[in-house]
């Protein structure tokens, strides 16, 4: 009798799958691109059938209008069984809505990216990991771009009725406001980087960065995982990625090529790289613990040496934002504050169902939470970065251990972009005069570009 209602549910569930694919034809399709839940955007019957099969036997199954559709990175690792329980907690749990995630490909060039994320149908969207190229390759921001095109929802509004917003400290927020109001929510991660970090192994360090060239050899390797101007935090400066800019502690505007520590300290990595001392490619934190000297990037088991503040300032960065065009606004901002008040859903989708039985890297899950933005209170992996359990333990820290960069005050009323993008020319990830071999010219070179560009900064 067992055997014959097994045999039974079988054909039952067979004859819903054909009654299904006679009536859809197809799964439908954004262009040329399945839209996947959280899974894989290559096309074949067979990830077809699966994705039917799979939606059939579970209750979350919903008509598309149903769920939250969020854009995000093609990279990140979020697992279809993963989503599945996801969207299952939150029918539980009685919100009227799923998850749906849509993978964006192509971000080579702002407006590639602009074109998707604005016509995907997505009611989230994550805004970037940094500054991107536009077609004449000029390093713009997305974030500001979309607030000036109207296309990001203001959450003021939203955060004042919102258990969140008290939860962080003001200047979480405020960190990633834009002429006083907040279309984003920042990066739980970013919003900790407040520190460039040394280790060396197994010797003293005096906190002069100078003093490194008496300590290194040929058969020392040298990890710098620093881009644009960061290592002037070592001489005492603040340097505001955002803006480009290197500011003084009593908050005057600096030009680092007026300061011969800056000049000395390029040289001397410039050198070491001709040497093959110097490692700028280390891509997983293994590789990094390789090195007998490591300054700035993740720190594995926070094995630091001496550490110089940062001086937080504004960080548009890795954030999330609700679209203007959506039309589950209020949502969307509640799907938001789910991820933040109940760790059970960040924890799952960071590291899957069981998260004992996860091994995906530690730089994963980094990407993950970075592009999730979320952080404080969820399970942690060892890292190498602070971790607050408690929004109370977040507060204390922006209060009594952090440095807020005198460049947070300042009003840049004019473009500054061309600032920005000249830095990122000389001194970024993927291009870096500290690699060159002719950095006496490219040097004098990026003098003359940045000096010209300062003096046509206002500041206030």
């Amino acid at each position: 009798m067992k055997k014959i209602k097994i045999i039974f549910r079988i054909i039952k569930r067979s004859l819903l799958i054909c009654l299904i694919v006679s009536l859809t034809g197809c799964i439908r399709k954004e262009g040329n691109e399945t839209e996947l839940i959280g899974g894989s955007n290559e096309e074949s019957s067979e990830q077809n059938t699966v994705i039917v099969t799979e939606t059939e036997k579970h209750k979350t199954d919903h008509p598309d209008e149903y769920y939250i559709k969020w854009a995000v990175p093609v990279y990140i690792n979020v697992k279809d069984e993963w989503l599945e329980k996801f969207n299952s907690m939150l029918e539980s749990d009685g919100f009227p809505f799923g998850l749906k995630l849509i993978r964006i490909e192509d971000d080579s060039t702002v407006e590639k990216y602009e074109n998707f994320i604005y016509s995907c149908g997505a009611d989230i969207v994550f805004t970037g990991m940094g500054a991107m190229k536009d077609e004449s390759g000029n390093i713009v921001s997305l974030p500001e771009r979309g607030i000036k095109a109207g296309k990001f929802v203001c959450l003021d509004e939203y955060l004042k009725a919102s258990p969140i917003y008290n939860a962080k400290s003001e200047f979480f927020w405020n960190r990633a406001a834009y002429n006083g109001s907040i279309f984003f929510f920042p990066s739980e991660i970013l919003q900790i980087d407040a520190e460039v970090t040394l280790y060396i192994k197994d010797i003293p360090f005096n906190g002069n960065i100078l003093s490194l060239s008496d300590l290194v050899t040929e058969n020392t390797k040298v990890f710098y995982g620093l881009s644009g101007f960061d290592f002037m935090h070592c001489f005492g400066y603040f340097y505001d990625e955002l803006k480009g800019v290197v500011v003084s502690k009593e908050g005057e505007v600096v030009n680092p090529f007026d300061q011969e520590k800056c000049i000395t300290w390029l040289r001397l990595l410039n050198e070491w790289y001709k040497k093959g001392i110097l490692v700028t490619n280390a891509s997983s934190l293994s590789d990094r613990e390789k090195c007998d000297i490591r300054l700035g990037g993740k720190l594995h088991n926070r094995e630091i040496s001496y550490s110089w503040k940062k001086g937080l300032c504004r960080n548009y960065n890795c954030a999330t934002a609700i679209l203007s065009s959506s039309e589950r606004k209020e949502q969307a901002f509640m799907l938001l504050e789910v991820l933040r008040n109940n760790h059970d859903y960040g924890n799952l989708l960071i590291y899957g169902i069981d998260p004992s039985e996860n091994n995906e890297p530690v730089d994963s899950a980094y990407l993950t939470k970075l592009v999730f933005g979320i952080d404080d209170g969820l399970k942690q992996v060892d890292d190498g970065l602070l971790h607050f359990e408690k929004d109370d333990d977040r507060k204390r820290f922006y209060t009594e251990e952090i440095e807020i960069s005198p460049s947070f005050y300042l009003d840049f009323s004019s473009d500054y972009q061309t600032l920005y993008s000249i830095v990122k020319e000389y001194l970024g990830v993927d291009n870096n005069i500290i690699t060159s071999s002719d950095f006496d010219t490219e040097l004098e070179e990026f003098r003359l570009k940045y000096t010209e560009a300062l003096k046509k900064v206002s500041i206030n």
